[in-house]
């Protein structure tokens, strides 16, 4: 073996060790192929060691009409540039556009406003005797008939009388209905008004025994039967309109007063520090 092959395998060799076994190419593929290179160096060939960061990267695609693809995405969509003075950026080359409008009423035209409905509905003598004096609107929803093009809305109110969900559906041509349930069957969650008023009941009753919470925040959730309560009877609604109220610094710390208020009775249970 001659003096220069000699040396250019050395070389050689050097160049494959450090590109194997370097930290970073542990790898056993790698280490089949230093194996074949050793074998063609031996044969006098001459070898040239590339590493993996010298891998020229695969061409981008390149959109048929001009623009900008998006990078290390295939088969982006190409957008037109602030160049081209179109903005916001369009796409490029597509076809079968449909513009966006957010005038979906249109579809579904109103015969009455929304404000009118408690209007309308509060005028209806059957209403009027389902709900009693003493009642709390607490829900209110819209439905849309995709056949008729029609819009139906539904009032939920508390009556605190009767302790009754009665629900008012107003529909085409102002037609209504009045339906009524008993609140240990179904109770929507508490209103606004509730929640205000529940906070101020528990605050007043809170006070009287000796707890300020005027530095306090009050929170108000709808109350639920226990699990006890719900094995007696297998309901998941009291019968009348209880809110839990507590009072704390808030931020997620633990409530240092709460009170349990009826809604129904305008009383006050359980009141004092947790």
């Amino acid at each position: 073996m001659v003096a220069g092959r000699t040396s250019r395998q050395l070389v050689c060799y050097r160049a494959l060790l450090i590109e194997a076994f370097h930290p970073m190419f542990r790898r056993l593929p790698l280490l089949f192929l230093f194996c074949q290179l050793l074998m063609a160096c031996d044969d006098g060939h001459d070898v040239i060691v590339v590493s993996q960061n010298d891998t020229p990267d695969p061409p981008t695609a390149q959109p048929p009409d001009g623009g900008e693809v998006e990078p290390h995405q295939d088969g982006a969509v190409s957008y037109s540039t602030a160049d081209t003075g179109i903005w916001p950026p369009q796409p490029v080359g597509v076809g079968n556009i449909q513009p966006f409008t957010n005038n979906v009423v249109a579809d579904h035209p109103r015969e009455i406003k929304f404000a009118d409905v408690v209007t309308i509905a509060l005028q209806d003598p059957r209403v009027l005797s389902a709900i009693g004096s003493r009642h709390e609107l607490v829900g209110t929803y819209e439905a849309h008939s995709k056949n008729d093009k029609t819009t139906q809305t539904a009032m939920e109110l508390f009556n605190y009388e009767t302790n009754q969900v009665v629900t008012i559906n107003i529909g085409a041509a102002n037609r209504l209905s009045v339906s009524t349930q008993p609140a240990y069957e179904y109770q929507p969650a508490e209103s606004d008004n509730e929640r205000a008023r529940a906070i101020e009941i528990a605050a007043s009753h809170l006070l009287a025994l000796g707890y300020r919470t005027d530095h306090l925040i009050g929170t108000a959730l709808l109350s639920h039967p226990t699990a006890a309560e719900f094995e007696g009877n297998g309901r998941y609604f009291y019968d009348q309109r209880i809110i839990y109220v507590t009072f704390g610094y808030g931020s997620g710390s633990t409530p240092l007063y709460r009170a349990t208020v009826n809604l129904s009775r305008q009383s006050v249970s359980k009141a004092g520090s947790l």
